[in-house]
């Protein structure tokens, strides 16, 4: 078969291609945009890693120590003595009453407080005073204190009590003017003591009782002795001694007089005599003693008159 192509004989002449004209040239531009985007993304890039960062970050915790200053608990003497002015109306405790002695478990000697103790004080006319007394002995009675008359005379023109436990002790005390007294005031006080105070005191008296138990006077005696309050301790006009007087007493006794003490300069105690008066210039004859009562007041009994001490 004879497969020659057709010739075309009938062809229509198309239009010519045209290109168009060239846009023109925005390289440069683009670019730039590439650019300002790359800066603005990394920009916000440090921006949300900064912020990542920190939001990860543990955060800081302050902590507020608030410290509370423990209130000191009052001394038991004194709360009672407190609750007691409410129920007789007897005002602020004070600072110079008495308590009573006692001899603390093994020791030789006792101990009082006869001006320093925590007290009440009021003044109360005859028949007013009988009321107050009865409420102040129904207010130890009703906490189970133990009563024990010291001193109480016919006329009642003074009486002394004591009511104790072991953790407290207390003294009530009225001094009438004199029997069926009804113009002059009656004098009551209450005056109150803890264990501590009793140990302080205690404490106080120890190095004079041990000067005290060498002498002549302790080794004679048969009586425990008292010591009230504090000693007053004053120097010497000789270097390196000391003076000091101890109100003294006996234990369960109301006598009363001041025990001389002096101070060596190796620090010891000793006791020099109990005395009420000046005590005779023939009293001072060691070395020491004349030393540390240098200038002190003495009666010399020969001249029958006052002296002082001499070396």
């Amino acid at each position: 078969m004879d497969k020659t192509p057709t010739p075309v004989t009938n062809v229509t002449p198309t239009a010519p291609v045209t290109t168009p004209p060239a846009k023109p040239h925005r390289t440069g531009l683009v670019v730039l945009l590439i650019v300002l985007l790359a800066i603005a993304g990394g920009t916000a890039g440090y921006m949300v890693a900064r912020f990542a960062g920190m939001s990860t970050q543990p955060a800081t915790t302050t902590t507020t120590v608030v410290t509370q200053t423990k209130v000191p608990e009052k001394p038991k003497h004194i709360a009672l003595l407190e609750e007691l002015s409410k129920q007789i109306s007897a005002g602020d405790v004070q600072k110079n009453g008495r308590a009573p002695a006692v001899q603390p478990d093994g020791l030789g000697y006792a101990v009082q407080p006869v001006a320093t103790a925590p007290a009440l004080k009021l003044n109360k006319s005859a028949a007013d005073a009988k009321v107050t007394l009865a409420s102040i002995t129904s207010f130890f009675k009703a906490k189970n204190y133990n009563e024990k008359d010291i001193a109480s005379n016919v006329d009642s023109s003074l009486a002394l009590t004591d009511y104790t436990t072991p953790d407290v002790k207390c003294t009530l005390g009225s001094n009438y003017m004199g029997i069926n007294d009804t113009t002059n005031p009656v004098a009551i006080t209450v005056g109150c003591l803890d264990q501590p105070g009793y140990d302080a005191l205690a404490t106080a008296a120890k190095p004079y009782y041990a000067a005290y138990s060498q002498s002549a006077d302790a080794k004679k005696s048969t009586v425990v002795p008292l010591y009230l309050d504090n000693p007053k301790v004053t120097a010497s006009k000789t270097p390196d001694y000391q003076l000091a007087t101890y109100s003294m007493g006996t234990f369960g006794g109301f006598t009363g007089y001041a025990g001389l003490y002096y101070q060596t300069p190796d620090k010891t105690w000793h006791f020099l005599t109990g005395a009420q008066n000046s005590p005779a210039c023939s009293t001072y004859t060691t070395a020491d003693q004349k030393k540390a009562y240098l200038g002190v007041d003495c009666y010399d009994t020969k001249a029958g008159k006052a002296a002082v001490v001499t070396l």
